[in-house]
């Protein structure tokens, strides 16, 4: 059995070496990769001297999450992985977590991807949780469970959810052969759409509440809630989600309903912010892209 990390970096040198000390600690062997994508810090340069057995990959630009994480994935299915663990250098998985999601996976070969229980780091000697699953709501916006709350043992049980955190998937390399993150969706959006089709393909996602990890919610630039985005990071909210939805959802008529009102609010969203119009902008130019996306997924 070959396991690999794959972790995606962009300039996150002051993160790197807890993250990385965090996988070489792990009961469960594995092979860590490195996909930094155009960092213009000294990330590369600390991989290079202080971790020499680590597998670089370098782009030589921003390829996003979803793209630079195929990257790394299409390495080590190359090498033989039978499963990669994607991380961001936010995370900080406790020792045993992917000796967890290697016991589930092998016993379970219907799950094709699963995460686990997610904490931010300790306020005031109390335990936040992060993320115990993605869901989708009303508007079809994505958003994790428990996000915020305190940890009082709630979702304490193995389950199917919709949905998982990207920050750190587990995944079965020979569930997702077709492909793996949409290199379309540059950052927001890419773990719902990987978690939608492997469900749509009749494979579990699940989620391993005894694997834990810390995730450093914004430690790669990312803001949890839409309306403390940047109008960038909206930008690409909102472009990943038509792009997840157009390839994904087969609407009943409640979803229609939900649907229609779901627009009239992004429109009012862009009518605020008049620079978020260019989303639109962006769908209409993948327009030959998309439907083809729409029958192979």
């Amino acid at each position: 059995m070959k396991i690999f990390t794959v972790t995606v970096n962009f300039n996150c040198a002051a993160l790197l070496e807890r993250h990385l000390a965090c996988l070489s600690a792990q009961s469960q062997k594995t092979a860590a990769i490195v996909v930094d994508n155009a960092s213009t810090d000294n990330s590369r340069r600390l991989i290079r001297e202080k971790h020499p057995n680590i597998r670089l990959i370098e782009s030589d630009k921003n390829l996003g999450y979803g793209a630079g994480a195929n990257l790394g994935l299409k390495y080590a299915a190359s090498k033989g992985a039978d499963f990669v663990l994607v991380l961001n250098p936010d995370v900080f998985p406790e020792p045993d977590y992917i000796e967890k999601m290697c016991s589930h996976m092998q016993t379970n070969p219907q799950t094709a991807v699963c995460g686990g229980r997610l904490y931010r780091e300790d306020q005031d000697g109390e335990k936040i949780l992060d993320s115990t699953g993605l869901f989708l709501r009303w508007n079809f916006f994505g958003r994790d469970r428990d996000a915020g709350t305190a940890d009082k043992g709630q979702n304490m049980e193995t389950e199917k959810v919709f949905a998982l955190c990207g920050a750190a998937l587990f995944i079965r390399i020979s569930a997702l052969t077709d492909e793996f993150f949409d290199s379309n969706i540059f950052m927001y959006g890419e773990d719902i759409d990987i978690c939608w089709r492997t469900r749509r393909m009749g494979l579990d996602v699940v989620y391993l509440p005894q694997a834990r990890a810390i995730h450093i919610r914004g430690g790669t630039g990312a803001a949890h809630r839409f309306r403390n985005q940047t109008t960038q990071q909206k930008t690409q909210t909102l472009k990943s989600r038509y792009i997840y939805l157009f390839k994904n959802l087969r609407p009943g008529p409640w979803q229609l309903v939900c649907l229609l009102f779901a627009e009239l609010e992004v429109a009012a969203i862009m009518f605020l912010n008049p620079k978020l119009f260019r989303v639109w902008a962006d769908i209409w130019k993948m327009r030959r892209k998309l439907p083809a996306q729409r029958k192979n997924s």
